[in-house]
């Protein structure tokens, strides 16, 4: 009987094995080679990820902390619509806009136009019409909006 050693080459010693056995262990050896290697692939793919995790949340908090100054300073020079005081109050204004054009008021809001704070009042007139009044915060003027 042939018998082949480990580099499967044939050989007359009686320790050698079989090439069915020496093929069947090659084929064992390989799939277990390969199982390791595509578990550590899978490994190293996990902490890639991770790594890039960390550095995507690492980066987000130095844009957070980096930023915080601008958007303090910001808001410092920009002060909030709810933070100003006006001359007149929203029912004000959109009383002032119902002595002056009549109907009814449908709708008021504070908005900013032109750079200037005011309020935005809808009234529907006595004849069936929709108009927009802007009425200025400040210095109580009205105009219409087109």
């Amino acid at each position: 009987m042939k018998t082949y050693n480990a580099m499967g080459h044939a050989t007359g010693q009686a320790t050698g094995i079989r090439l069915g056995q020496w093929v069947r262990r090659v084929a064992r050896d390989l799939a277990r080679a390969q199982a390791r290697t595509s578990r550590a692939r899978v490994a190293r793919a996990r902490i890639s990820q991770a790594r890039i995790s960390g550095r995507c949340l690492l980066l987000f908090a130095a844009l957070l902390v980096a930023g915080a100054p601008v958007l303090t300073a910001h808001a410092a020079r920009v002060p909030l619509f709810a933070d100003v005081q006006h001359a007149m109050s929203l029912d004000e204004a959109a009383d002032r806009v119902r002595s002056a054009y009549g109907g009814q008021v449908i709708a008021a809001s504070p908005t900013r136009t032109g750079g200037r704070e005011g309020y935005r009042i809808r009234v529907i007139l006595d004849d069936g019409r929709v108009i927009t009044v802007f009425v200025d915060a400040e210095s109580g003027a009205m105009r219409q909006m087109g």
